[in-house]
């Protein structure tokens, strides 16, 4: 099988390539879920596997290098300083926690940069596509340089995220681009949709377009890679 978020960036490729639009999907697969447990292994010289096991039975695992190599006893005492640090938050309060003790360590400071991006690419994976569409359907290329801006920024992602979540009210709905930034998003609109998994949403899959975008095919696209999203994960 595929992994999760493969699926979702190729549906979202896929959704855009449909549309002509700047399509986007959004996984929440972890977004609830608590840190139970953190384990570093070595893997080879300066390189390293760190897995993260979640309260929900998940778990994130990922490589990391550093431009050192480190002790056996040094990674221990790393991997207990996280747990004891981590422990029973969830992916974003971590993220933010270590962003603060970073500074208070600098004897870990070039681990915890690697564990930061980890944590950092596992709050909530926000893929888009079709960057070129947008500018093509928009003559204002003041705005298209605030979305590329925006979409460069993990922190405006997560800002954007809470917002459309926030204005969703139903399985599938249009967002007018006010509702989720009157200043970089006002000349557009959002037709957004949840992705579920046996009942529970794990994430949401939509396209961002103009205004004045033909609301019933970007509907009929959006509502059909959804269901194919969902249709995979519940087998």
């Amino acid at each position: 099988k595929y992994l999760k978020e493969d699926i979702f960036k190729e549906i979202s490729k896929t959704l855009s390539e449909r549309t002509k639009l700047l399509s986007f999907s959004l996984d929440l697969s972890y977004k609830d879920a608590k840190i139970d447990f953190i384990q570093l292994l070595p893997l080879s010289k300066k390189q390293y596997l760190c897995l993260i096991f979640l309260n929900n039975g998940q778990s994130i695992h990922k490589t990391f290098s550093l431009p050192y190599n480190l002790e056996k006893s040094t990674l221990l005492y790393i991997q207990s300083y996280l747990n004891k640090s981590l422990k029973n938050l969830s992916i974003k309060d971590a993220y933010l926690k270590l962003l603060k003790l970073k500074n208070e360590e600098n004897l870990l400071l070039e681990t915890f940069r690697e564990i930061i991006k980890i944590l950092a690419s596992s709050c909530e994976n926000f893929y888009f596509y079709g960057l070129h569409n947008l500018i093509e359907n928009i003559n204002n290329l003041k705005q298209v340089k605030n979305i590329v801006k925006v979409l460069e920024e993990k922190e405006k992602i997560l800002s954007i995220s809470k917002a459309l979540l926030e204005n969703l009210k139903s399985n599938l709905s249009i967002i007018l681009g006010v509702d989720i930034d009157k200043e970089i998003f006002s000349e557009f609109s959002f037709v957004v949709s949840k992705v579920k998994q046996k009942g529970n949403d794990i994430g949401l899959i939509g396209i961002i377009g103009p205004k004045f975008m033909e609301y019933k095919k970007a509907v009929r696209y959006v509502e059909k890679a959804s269901n194919i999203i969902s249709s995979y994960f519940s087998e």
